[in-house]
């Protein structure tokens, strides 16, 4: 059985960039993620909390109120999920964290929560699943039985809703309809449910039985062609070649960000442009437990503590290829 195991979010690293899976799976290194996707991390815990339903008194204070700042045991695990994640007052786009996790709840909390009609079968339903040629994971945010149907509800808290391919050919409600028809014979319904788009929510998505079988096909190709991904392999698709999307989603360029060194700010807002957490040189600290198997890899040396410095070793990134050609030139 091949070592490579696939997640929706592993194959949409690899659809968009080449690179930063490179960088991600094979060297890594892994990004600490933004203020974006640590919000998310605190809204889904809550979600998990309030599902079971003698905390509905809370759901029901919540959405009466339309903000969780009146329902103190809520706003209490809030604040403690915020700064467990390192999440201050207010993010790099002047944004208040509070407030905008405050708005994702009341709006996941409105929108048929505790699936009206339905039985509610499982919660943050973790999953793995061995077919013939390939592997796959991942974590389902709800699963409800509707007579004989079933439908499962992920949440997102992204600031930007999937558009063109990336809505299309998603790789992760592909995977978790997979996941449901080889074990239970029944193709689910699935719902994204992006969490900052009030008025337009939703994406829903239904495969058919020959859509899903296709999809193992390609997840069979995928495998045999992740197994041996190498550097030339991390150079072969990237994102700055693609050029700027056409069908308004996130890739391409626009993924790379406009910086074009670190700490590049912009003349007229006097704030760093974005960049790709991959487009730039760092050195890269990797710390080894008494196995001599990775502990975690980081760029902030400020974190490793003492007793970690013992069994520390460092790497030179030269940064994403298509930024700093003429590191890669011995690539042929």
């Amino acid at each position: 059985m091949s070592n490579v195991v696939l997640s929706g979010s592993k194959l949409n690293v690899f659809s968009k960039c080449s690179w930063i899976y490179y960088a991600t799976y094979i060297l890594g290194i892994r990004s600490e993620g933004n203020s974006g996707s640590r919000r998310g991390s605190v809204v889904h815990v809550v979600f998990d909390c309030l599902l079971s339903k003698r905390r509905k008194k809370y759901v029901d204070k919540i959405l009466n109120d339309k903000t969780i700042k009146n329902c103190l045991p809520v706003l209490k695990l809030v604040q403690r999920l915020s700064k467990k994640n390192n999440l201050g007052e207010i993010d790099n786009k002047d944004q208040n964290n509070l407030d905008l996790i405050d708005s994702m709840i009341v709006t996941g909390l409105g929108l048929d929560f505790y699936c009206e009609g339905g039985n509610l079968e499982k919660a943050e339903t973790q999953f793995s699943y061995k077919g013939d040629g390939y592997e796959i994971r991942g974590a389902i945010d709800k699963i409800a039985k509707y007579d004989e149907n079933y439908k499962i509800f992920d949440y997102k808290s992204s600031s930007n809703k999937y558009k063109g391919e990336e809505s299309e050919f998603n790789e992760q409600s592909l995977i978790y309809s997979l996941w449901f028809y080889r074990l239970y014979g029944v193709i689910p319904f699935f719902r994204f449910i992006f969490l900052r788009f009030e008025g337009d929510p939703f994406i829903d998505k239904y495969y058919t039985e020959n859509e899903i079988k296709g999809f193992e096909e390609y997840l069979i190709y995928i495998t045999k062609y992740l197994e041996d991904f190498d550097l030339k392999k991390g150079m072969s698709n990237m994102a700055a070649d693609k050029g700027y999307p056409k069908d308004g989603s996130f890739s391409g360029l626009t993924s790379c960000g406009y910086a074009k060194y670190p700490g590049h700010v912009s003349a007229k807002t006097g704030k760093e442009y974005w960049a790709c957490s991959y487009k730039f040189k760092k050195t890269y600290y990797y710390i080894f437990d008494d196995k001599q198997e990775v502990k975690y890899v980081t760029d902030k040396p400020e974190k490793i503590t003492e007793e970690e410095w013992k069994n520390v070793k460092t790497m030179e990134y030269a940064g994403c290829p298509a930024w700093n050609r003429d590191k890669y030139d011995f690539v042929k």
